[in-house]
């Protein structure tokens, strides 16, 4: 079975880590961002914000490197920024990559999705191929 890294805004963390509970259930290994910064992110100083984004950012793009495909859970076809860099980096890895929905607002994101999976019990299928 496939290793996976989940990536998506921040503001769909709980959808994120709801399937992620979901694959890990079954069997399958899921990296996905943990909701451990959220105080640093909301009280810390600018320079503390700063070298925490930084840390996530590089730290996530080694979990990509690690994992065999990634998902790009995005509701609405909603990619951030830092998704976009994650995006980046799985496709400059060439590890392939997955969402949950069309991007309707970028062609050039969009063209770089293989696959849609809009279940969970269809992303868990398509790992086990």
């Amino acid at each position: 079975m496939k290793t996976i890294a989940i990536c998506g805004a921040i503001k769909f963390y709980e959808g994120m880590e709801d399937w992620a509970r979901f694959l890990e259930e079954n069997g399958v290994k899921v990296y996905y961002p943990k909701n451990e910064f959220q105080s640093v992110w909301e009280n810390g100083t600018e320079g503390e914000r700063r070298e925490l984004a930084y840390k996530l950012a590089v730290d996530y793009f080694e979990l990509i490197k690690k994992s065999d495909v990634i998902f790009v859970y995005n509701p609405g076809g909603y990619l951030g920024n830092s998704t976009t860099l994650e995006v980046g980096c799985a496709y400059g890895c060439d590890k392939p990559v997955w969402a949950l929905e069309k991007d309707e607002d970028d062609l050039a994101r969009d063209v770089l999705f293989q696959g849609y999976y809009p279940t969970k019990e269809a992303l868990l299928t398509a790992l086990k191929e």
